[in-house]
């Protein structure tokens, strides 16, 4: 967050706009961490708060530091190597026009993409555009307490990597769904790599659906004749600051490069990339691959690195390339993490603990005393990728003293950075995933700070580590039986995410072995454990083709989950219901239509009561059981009832679809697949 004397703020916001006293409605006290934002009135004596950042950077700067990361730097959307934002007007316009048409007061957006699509370098552009039109508008950390301007036009605020910020996200969208009395437009944009689908329970779980617009904005490669023009502009800019003639790009060259894999080489990092090799290693650039020219140009820039820590004495000179690998791990590496580090793998090379920091600020390396994540994603995944590689003996270690306590683990980071390696280096293993496999092999004791990656949604690349987490947990000989069955249950997990059905059988049935104890102890407690667990023990034996075993497993769950939603409504009905729709799969398995129908039919008697209380919650639920209800019912004869049920469906996902057609679309056409059927089937 930047800071503006009470002088010179409205200059900056405004770029030189005049603008009335009277636009400056109140401010909005942003909490993210705790509660959300909260919209106050300012007095005529208080100078306005400052106004949130649009962090660019200048090119001479940047380039004129001398221990600065140059090609970070330069491959950094803030740099905007390129001025004219390029392949993207549209785009801007269709975010523009949502800000200032939408008649809500205050809406929600998620603007998405692939890592390296430019959707931060999108946002800052609509945000310079509302800037000209009186708005206040810039970035927010939601790690902080930020007090901000609002004016008569408008306040929009982006969040960069809010995946990051799961919890605080969740709790400005909860305040905004309750704010009352704003004194204007107030929008967030949301820049994720996660669709819709991934973020729609937060929304709903928020109270803050009506206020999302599910019309997301996707960003993605730019067609060939855009592609050259950001190449050459790109080329251009570079060549002539640093004095050298601009390299002959032919746009032959260019589209061919292109068109050899244009999802990669479409994006506008791999193509500025591609830009900067043209001019900083003249030779055949277009002959290599995207992910081939950004590990040169990574190489390059570790030199250089490697360079300013040898001139300064460092006790070995690849130290320094390899700590700004490491800081990808987290966003920030601060003086304890850092002396750690030195302290804890002394085979990195870097300055005695008592020395780092001054050694690090000596070199200009230092960011309000902390030395910050290198940026873009993808060029830290590959420095990170080039780090662990050097030395992969040591790299467990190196990773195990970067990640030393619970607070360090990123999972989502972690999972940006293991996609990341695989777009840019192939699936044929991971030295990420790799390396921290080997570090909680070696020391189990790390599993305990690296459980959250066990027990949390994961992207699937992680799956690996959870289990090796879940491995080392069940060593431990101080486990009591309940810590025991959570570890396994979560352990299966994980294993029936990496296709090992038969270990997550295994898993699943120690877990449900000791719930059955435990809940036979002290049903209150524990009942509800037990039957989460056979519901997912009911899915390891259908999988593993024992369907009259999974049937078991699915009755006794929802036999548990009856007794208690019968006391607690609330809380367990919508398990209940899931448990029920399951059941319907696994009878119908077993050829017994009628009881099918039967679980299906209960199933929508409770979805029917909580879609009405809360639709943007239950609604999607409530459509699955009327399409099964309109097989079962298909089955069993009744093509009337059939029709009706399947025509239900089908006005409920249509207007779900309409809304939000990457996530309903698929539902909408299956259902609409259905209703064909039995309509054909009714013809005389």
């Amino acid at each position: 967050m930047t800071s503006s004397s009470s002088t010179g703020w409205l200059a900056k916001l405004f770029s030189g706009n005049r603008v009335a006293s009277g636009d400056i409605l109140g401010a909005a006290v942003i909490n993210g961490d705790v509660s959300g934002i909260v919209i106050q009135q300012i007095g005529s004596s208080r100078p306005p708060p400052p106004v949130p950042s649009l962090p660019w950077r200048d090119l001479q700067p940047v380039l004129g530091r001398a221990g600065e990361p140059e090609i970070f730097n330069l491959l950094t959307w803030r740099t905007r190597l390129v001025r004219t934002l390029i392949g993207r007007d549209a785009d801007r316009d269709r975010l523009v026009a949502w800000a200032c048409d939408d008649p809500r007061p205050i809406a929600v957006r998620l603007l998405g993409g692939a890592g390296g699509a430019g959707k931060s370098r999108l946002a800052a552009e609509v945000a310079n555009s509302l800037r000209a039109q009186h708005w206040v508008t810039g970035f927010v950390d939601l790690g902080a307490r930020a007090e901000l301007p609002v004016a008569s036009a408008g306040l929009l605020l982006i969040v960069d990597y809010p995946e990051e910020w799961r919890e605080p996200v969740r709790a400005l969208l909860h305040s905004l769904g309750r704010l009352e009395g704003c004194p204007a437009k107030l929008r967030l944009l949301l820049l994720s790599r996660q669709d819709l689908n991934w973020w729609f329970d937060d929304f709903a779980a928020a109270g803050a659906s009506e206020l999302c617009d599910t019309q997301e904005s996707i960003v993605g490669p730019l067609e060939a004749h855009d592609l050259c023009r950001l190449v050459q502009s790109a080329a251009k800019t570079l060549a002539e600051h640093r004095g050298l003639p601009p390299p002959v790009l032919a746009d032959a060259a260019i589209a061919a490069w292109h068109a050899g894999d244009p999802a990669l080489h479409g994006l506008p990092l791999f193509a500025t990339a591609a830009a900067l090799h043209a001019v900083l290693d003249p030779g055949p650039t277009f002959d290599l691959a995207g992910p081939e020219i950004v590990a040169a140009l990574v190489r390059r820039e570790r030199r250089r690195l490697d360079q300013a820590a040898k001139n300064a004495a460092w006790p070995e000179a690849e130290a320094a390339s390899r700590l700004h690998g490491l800081a990808a791990l987290r966003s920030t590496l601060d003086e304890p993490a850092l002396t750690h580090l030195a302290r804890a793998a002394p085979e990195l090379g870097l300055p005695p603990p008592e020395r780092v920091m001054n050694a690090l600020e000596q070199l200009g390396w230092l960011t309000e005393a902390v030395l910050p994540a290198p940026q873009p994603d993808l060029i830290a995944a590959e420095l990170l990728r080039q780090t662990l590689a050097d030395r992969p003996r040591a790299a467990p270690n190196w990773l195990a003293a970067a990640l030393a306590s619970p607070d360090t683990i990123d999972v989502d980071r972690l999972g940006r950075l293991a996609h990341d390696m695989a777009i840019l280096a192939g699936e044929d293993g991971n030295p990420l995933v790799d390396g921290l496999i080997d570090a909680v092999t070696r020391t189990p004791g790390l599993a305990i700070p690296w459980r959250v990656i066990l027990d949390t949604a994961i992207p699937f690349r992680l799956a690996p580590l959870g289990i090796a987490i879940g491995q080392a947990l069940l060593r431990e000989a101080d486990l009591d039986d309940r810590e025991r069955s959570v570890i396994l249950n979560n352990l299966s997990i994980r294993l029936r995410e990496t296709g090992d059905e038969t270990a997550a059988l295994g898993a699943i049935e120690e877990a449900v072995a000791i719930r059955r104890r435990l809940a036979a102890a002290d049903p209150a407690r524990f009942e509800p454990d037990l039957a989460t667990s056979l519901g997912n023990l009911s899915n390891c034996l259908s999988a593993a083709g024992d369907e009259t075993a999974a049937l078991g497993a699915i009755e006794a769950a929802v036999a548990i989950f009856r007794r208690l939603a019968a006391a607690n409504p609330a809380r367990f009905e919508p398990d209940l219901a899931t448990s029920l729709n399951n059941l319907s799969v696994r009878l119908s398995a077993a050829r017994d239509e009628a009881a099918a129908l039967a679980a299906t039919e209960a199933a929508l008697a409770i979805r029917r009561r909580l879609a009405t209380a809360n639709p943007a919650r239950f609604e999607p639920d409530l459509a699955q059981s009327l399409n099964n209800l309109s097989h079962d019912k298909s089955t069993a004869g009744d093509e009337t009832a059939a029709l009706a049920a399947i025509e239900a469906a089908v006005a409920i996902r249509r207007r779900l679809a309409a809304a939000n057609p990457a996530r309903f679309g698929r539902d909408l056409a299956n259902s609409l697949s259905q209703q064909e059927r039995l309509l054909a089937r009714a013809k005389p």
